[in-house]
């Protein structure tokens, strides 16, 4: 998990980066969870995802609509 966080920032976080926050969590998300599926009736990326918006909603705020995978950080800077 840590190489695969490794490797999504190194792709992500330029010189002239300012969400540097958000791209961590960006990434920790699809380190973490982007291999969970649901077995046996458990939705194991759902239950990721609450769970995660609940342990970041101090510091990054996820929409309470959808999953943390159903978002993005736009580095576009418009």
């Amino acid at each position: 998990m840590i190489i695969s966080l490794c490797r999504a920032l190194s792709k992500m976080i330029t010189s002239d980066c300012k969400n540097i926050e958000y791209l961590f969590v960006f990434g920790w998300v699809w380190a973490c969870g982007g291999g969970l599926t649901e077995k046996d009736g458990v939705d194991y990326r759902k239950d990721f995802s609450q769970w995660w918006k609940g342990e970041w909603k101090s510091s990054v705020k996820f929409p309470q609509k959808g999953s943390v995978f159903d978002y993005f950080v736009d580095q576009t800077g418009d």
